[in-house]
């Protein structure tokens, strides 16, 4: 059985959100799911999918960056690891999902490796991202099991 490792990074609850709708969906689908709201480290799990809101200037929430700090610094392993990424922002902003993509960039480096098209929900231009994200996720899980 496959255990996917939900981390996310959430400021005003919408990433956290969109996760618990993810973590119902794959636990239906028969999946091991390990939701980390506040990571330190990567829990053990054969697959990574990050949910991860944009602050500020392009930042992450508080929650995710010593883990983000680790991933960059080479002190936290993923090197081989299979992983989702879902950014939330607002494109009204320059700095629309910097958060995501720049995980996805530190995750590519680092040697993850990437399943599926990174999913970017606007704040703007959406009223429910959950719903966007579970439209996603089967195409996700396809591009998993043909990994």
């Amino acid at each position: 059985m496959t255990t996917v490792a939900l981390i996310v990074g959430s400021v005003l609850g919408t990433a956290l959100d969109v996760a618990e709708q993810l973590q119902e969906a794959l636990v239906a689908e028969g999946y091991t799911v390990i939701l980390e709201d506040e990571p330190q480290d990567i829990p053990n799990a054969n697959v990574l999918l990050f949910c991860t809101s944009t602050t500020g200037r392009g930042h992450f929430p508080n929650a995710l960056v010593p883990l983000v700090n680790g991933i960059e610094a080479g002190h936290i392993a993923v090197t081989g690891r299979l992983y989702g990424l879902i950014a939330l922002g607002d494109s009204r902003y320059p700095t629309f999902c910097g958060a995501g993509r720049h995980l996805d960039d530190v995750l590519t480096q680092q040697g993850a490796i990437r399943i599926g098209e990174r999913l970017e929900l606007d704040a703007s231009g959406s009223e429910y991202p959950d719903e966007e994200a579970l439209a996603w996720l089967p195409k996700w899980l396809a591009a998993l099991d043909a990994a």
